[in-house]
């Protein structure tokens, strides 16, 4: 969901137009390239420059997304995008929402995310295969800032549930 303004220049999605439907055939045909125990099952990859030039072959092109403030953006992760950062004087203001079924997270993932939750850090998008991020897992930005509220939320059990650490 966009939370601010994203014109042009302005910070925001860009997505690869094209390269969704050639995803599976990408690490199929370039199985020679996977690192020794194969491709890994993290919830992100970053292509190289000849990898890239395979979809670009393919016509696939990059396209920014402008969209307003309380527009929805949905989108299949497995096209290939990226954050850009803003050219003019406008942020990229916006929060990410992924979806899987409950019932597939492994008992382990599960109370990482419980402790994730209970510590106000972060995570990557996958909501199953995720990596804990945010300022007290990789470093703070800048020596004041906070890795807490000011005020600890109270979480609904439904709230809980969506989160991912309360069962349905």
């Amino acid at each position: 969901m966009n939370l601010h303004e994203n014109g042009p220049n302005d910070g925001g999605l860009m997505v690869l137009e094209g390269s969704f439907p050639l995803y599976t055939e990408f690490f199929e045909t370039h199985e020679h390239e996977a690192p020794e125990g194969g491709w890994s099952e993290r919830d992100s990859y970053h292509f190289n420059e000849e990898q890239m030039q395979w979809f670009y072959d393919r016509g696939c092109k990059w396209k920014k997304i402008e969209a307003h403030a309380g527009d929805v953006i949905l989108w299949d992760s497995r096209c290939i995008h990226y954050g850009a950062a803003a050219e003019g004087s406008e942020p990229r203001v916006a929060t990410y929402v992924c979806y899987k079924p409950a019932k597939d997270i492994t008992p382990e993932k599960l109370a990482e995310k419980k402790s994730v939750m209970e510590n106000f850090d972060l995570t990557s998008h996958d909501p199953l295969m995720f990596r804990a991020t945010g300022s007290r897992v990789t470093g703070k930005v800048t020596d004041d800032e906070r890795t807490r509220p000011t005020q600890d939320p109270v979480l609904s059990h439904r709230v809980k549930q969506l989160a991912g650490i309360a069962a349905y």
